[in-house]
């Protein structure tokens, strides 16, 4: 669902925080629509910063823009086996880092953190006939 038909490529990338380091895993889509989504990340985070997740659900997000008639679609995966609220930290951390690594979309996860986050920009807008 999240690929659309697209292949993932997983990069790994170590991202800094202060004062340790914390590893961050990305995965890429290959193929599809590209787009510019990360101005939307803050919200996205923003959003979803209260809420209780349970294990293994997600929360989603459409986004329309940043061009006419296209979109960014944002996921949060509960990895856990129990309830959790998303870290907006984190969650930024891994949609500016896909955002700045992936062209068409992807995945990105701190080592330890409860949830995936992603990104996936698309050609049409939320809400259109088979698509978001």
């Amino acid at each position: 669902m999240l690929s659309r038909g697209r292949l993932p490529l997983s990069v790994f990338l170590i991202a800094i925080t202060t004062p340790c380091f914390a590893q961050l895993e990305i995965t890429c889509f290959l193929g599809g629509p590209s787009g510019d989504c990360a101005d939307f990340a803050p919200t996205f985070c923003s959003s979803i910063a209260s809420l209780s997740i349970s294990a293994g659900d997600t929360v989603a997000h459409c986004f329309n823009g940043p061009s006419a008639g296209s979109s960014c679609q944002f996921t949060a995966v509960n990895t856990l086996t129990s309830s959790a609220v998303p870290n907006t930290i984190n969650c930024e951390s891994a949609l500016f880092t896909v955002a700045d690594e992936c062209t068409s979309g992807g995945g990105g996860q701190t080592t330890g953190s409860n949830f995936k986050y992603w990104m996936d920009p698309n050609a049409i807008a939320c809400g259109s006939p088979n698509g978001i």
